[in-house]
């Protein structure tokens, strides 16, 4: 049964929440990501990476102190070929609060 966009988009809500939820429990756990100081996030502009800045940023939101990001695009793909991120993506991490280095 093919899945609507609709059904679709609660189920990356459902996953987001919970990925969140993750994150916000080891940070509590284990302080790595401590309220007000500074975190560099490495992109490549790939999914997992982007997924990783939108749930950082996301925790980020919620702190009392919040994290001052920046995100360094990382350059280079297996073959060691320099790439820019695709599309959009920088204004996306901008809009997302993240100086692009």
């Amino acid at each position: 049964m093919p899945t609507t966009d609709s059904s679709t988009s609660r189920q990356l809500e459902r996953c987001s929440g919970r990925l969140l939820g993750k994150l916000r429990r080891t940070a509590r756990r284990w302080p790595v990501l401590p309220e007000g100081e500074g975190l560099m996030l490495a992109v490549s502009g790939g999914i997992d990476s982007l997924a990783m800045a939108y749930l950082v940023c996301e925790h980020n939101r919620r702190l009392k102190r919040p994290l001052k990001m920046s995100a360094i695009h990382v350059r280079l793909d297996a073959d060691g070929v320099a790439k820019e991120l695709p599309g959009n993506t920088t204004e996306w991490l901008k809009s997302r609060g993240l100086e692009v280095i």
